[in-house]
């Protein structure tokens, strides 16, 4: 059994029941119950299509391709679970790999590389400490071809 499987198998839900996971990130889960809820997930799609300037004319649009999707979730965590967290979402950017994202009722959504995160903390007490984590998580379609497609494509001898 793959990490993967274990993961999903562990937070997804089944069909009989609703599952308080609302995302599983490379092992990063995304829950209620976890202290670890996301607050909305927004999304971003391009159309491929570009702005070609053209001297004293116009410009023209040709279709080039799409950009890659991107996704921003944002979460509001609290005290020292929140910073904890946190710690957990560097130790994902520290991996420097491409994850995969699956909703709470186990539909896979691709792989994902993790752009970055900002936090903004706010409600901050004694030794600096912040009562509330603001975090605004950034990520990237991975749409990389395995190696092994790259070279069953690319050699033509």
């Amino acid at each position: 059994m793959s990490d993967f499987d274990f993961i999903t198998d562990q937070y997804v839900s089944h069909e009989t029941e609703l599952s308080p996971t609302q995302f599983v990130l490379g092992d990063f889960v995304f829950s209620l119950p976890e202290n670890t809820p996301a607050a909305s997930l927004s999304r971003k799609y391009d159309g491929g299509w570009t702005v070609i300037d053209l001297l004293n004319e116009l410009p023209c649009q040709q279709q080039t391709g799409r950009k890659l999707d991107e996704r921003v979730i944002k979460c509001e965590w609290f005290r020292d679970a929140g910073q904890d967290n946190i710690e957990k979402l560097v130790k994902l950017r520290d991996g420097k790999k491409p994850l995969s994202l699956v909703r709470g009722d186990g539909a896979l959504l691709g792989q994902w590389v993790l752009t970055g995160f900002d936090v903004d903390e706010s409600w901050l007490y004694q030794e600096a400490k912040s009562m509330k984590q603001g975090v605004t998580i950034s990520l990237r379609e991975f749409a990389n071809k395995p190696i092994e497609q790259k070279k069953q494509g690319g050699s033509t001898k």
